[in-house]
């Protein structure tokens, strides 16, 4: 089981229209050498999102906040406030948790650099990163974020790339897997993404002699 800080808790929107960037941010984590957790994983009838939520944010020491899905629903008219509560949670275990908290860091994202301004003013001077709905652009601010976190680390444009890569045999990876690329669970895109990691690809880090 990898350590505390190698486990990035993703705390993204689950909506078709924002999977390319889930599976570019979850692949980042990967190819840095981390494990992404989220919600999705391990469903459990006999446990409620939430608590998965509560032991995830207690395990892992990462995580990343996509705060972009906010904007009212078109057929309730009521917004999305589950990644700004998530965020709330993680922020509360880090300030209350005990010191055994205290060395969480977290990424959080947003799709425009002044929107959140406006619907979460608590966290205005918070060092927000932006990635305008793009995959390659999340990836570079995954990448950078998680920098600090190990040494030494591809660049984004390396990463960029080898995520391209992935795309392109992912169809061939899922016909040996025998799954549908377009009914993948979360676990079903990391164990893809891993086997591409490990068997179709050089190393992005070069082992310390």
């Amino acid at each position: 089981m990898p350590t505390a800080s190698k486990l990035v808790f993703l705390n993204c929107p689950y909506n078709t229209s924002y999977t390319s960037v889930l599976h570019a941010v979850v692949f980042a984590a990967l190819d840095c050498g981390f494990v992404p957790r989220c919600a999705l994983e391990n469903q459990d009838g006999s446990q409620t999102r939430l608590q998965r939520i509560y032991s995830l944010i207690q395990v892992c020491e990462l995580s990343i906040h996509d705060i972009s899905y906010a904007h009212p629903d078109p057929h309730s008219g009521l917004a999305h406030f589950n990644m700004a509560f998530e965020l709330g949670l993680f922020l509360a275990c880090k300030e209350f948790g005990g010191e055994d908290h205290r060395t969480k860091r977290c990424l959080i994202l947003d799709s425009d650099p002044d929107r959140y301004h406006k619907s979460i003013s608590d966290i205005s001077g918070q060092d927000i990163q932006v990635h305008g709905n793009d995959p390659d652009t999340a990836i570079g601010c995954v990448r950078n974020w998680l920098s600090s976190a190990q040494h030494p680390l591809p660049g984004a444009k390396h990463i960029q790339n080898r995520y391209a890569a992935f795309r392109r045999e992912l169809p061939r990876i899922c016909e040996e897997c025998k799954l549908d690329t377009g009914m993948l669970t979360f676990e079903d895109f990391c164990h893809c993404a891993g086997l591409f990691l490990r068997y179709f690809s050089q190393p992005a880090l070069t082992p310390a002699r």
